[in-house]
């Protein structure tokens, strides 16, 4: 298997569609996307705002916006490695989370819309649950406009 290494831009003041998959797609109980949950719920208002995330068996999703350290704000890497790490910790079961994380740069409203909708409603397309709200690994703010 070859480690790729791709490009992550960043620029202050930006929101960011994210998501992490766990090592060989493993599936993740239900004390672990516990687990997952409250790690993502922890740094928001210290490392990001959270505008949305999802935890789903084999991987999760962010909407956020990094908040400002120093002249700067911390990197998308900084986040996901404590996300990551911590949860990592706490599961115990050798590695856990596949390297690379894939960002994408909100670029407009459609686009914010557009990824919003698609988190909000993975664990309904993955047929987990009849209606998002019913996800117990979910987390929005405001009202999913459909």
């Amino acid at each position: 298997m070859t480690r790729r290494r791709l490009p992550h831009m960043q620029h202050k003041g930006s929101m960011y569609f994210t998501d992490s998959n766990t090592s060989d797609r493993q599936e993740l109980s239900d004390e672990e996307r516990d687990i997952v949950f409250s790690s993502i719920k922890f740094l928001d208002g210290k490392k990001y705002d959270l505008e949305a995330a999802v935890v789903m068996p084999d991987h999760f999703h962010l909407l956020m916006s990094p908040l400002p350290k120093g002249k700067g704000v911390y990197s998308l890497s900084e986040i996901f490695h404590s996300i990551k790490s911590f949860s990592s910790h706490q599961i115990d079961r050798g590695t856990l989370w596949q390297d690379e994380n894939y960002d994408h740069l909100i670029r407009n409203e459609a686009d914010y819309l557009e990824k919003f909708r698609y988190l909000v409603d993975n664990p309904v397309v993955a047929g987990l649950v009849e209606k998002a709200e019913d996800y117990r690994w979910l987390y929005y703010k405001g009202i999913v406009v459909k």
